[in-house]
């Protein structure tokens, strides 16, 4: 029981803190290929972005990234030149 309070405290706080503006995930591409994913986590963790990846849990749900709002453009210029299976989100604004 301990554990679970723990865990529940710790999302409680996780979702206060997204609460800023900045801090807002905002998801910038989506694939299905975990080599892909691989290689564009490697470039992000690289150059300092925090991400976070979600989906991709059964066979056709892709995986997405997420990063903090404040740091869309960054990690979008890191990863479109790229030649690799994903799928840019909202490129047209970037």
């Amino acid at each position: 029981m301990i554990a679970a309070e723990g865990k529940t405290k710790a999302r409680q706080h996780h979702a206060e803190h997204l609460k800023e503006p900045s801090d807002a995930l905002v998801e910038i591409l989506r694939t299905y290929n975990r080599a892909d994913m691989a290689i564009i986590e490697s470039i992000l963790s690289a150059n300092g972005i925090e991400h976070t990846v979600a989906g991709g849990n059964i066979y056709y749900s892709p995986m997405k990234v997420l990063v903090r709002a404040d740091h869309v453009g960054a990690a979008y210029e890191l990863v479109k030149k790229l030649k690799l299976s994903y799928s840019l989100i909202g490129s047209d604004s970037r």
